[in-house]
């Protein structure tokens, strides 16, 4: 059960990542070419919430992952 927690932890941070970076390069696709980048960037809620499932949850389920898989490790090598 606990390497099923580590595989699904894995899998859930690379697409919690790649969804976030898909979100932001939605709305930079949408920006016109000669605007100021970051102050338009930062005020779009799309690509602010990418950016903070992409650090946030990205960096959760990234330091959650390790942890589960040397318990699943260690279990097994104990049993």
């Amino acid at each position: 059960m606990i390497c099923f927690l580590g595989i699904t932890s894995a899998l859930l941070a690379g697409i919690v990542l790649n969804l976030g970076i898909i979100m932001q390069k939605i709305v930079i696709n949408k920006l016109p070419e000669k605007a100021h980048l970051m102050k338009q960037v930062i005020k779009n809620p799309l690509w602010l919430s990418g950016f903070l499932l992409q650090y946030i949850l990205g960096a959760i389920f990234f330091t959650t992952r390790p942890i589960i898989h040397w318990t699943c490790l260690n279990t097994e090598i104990i049993s």
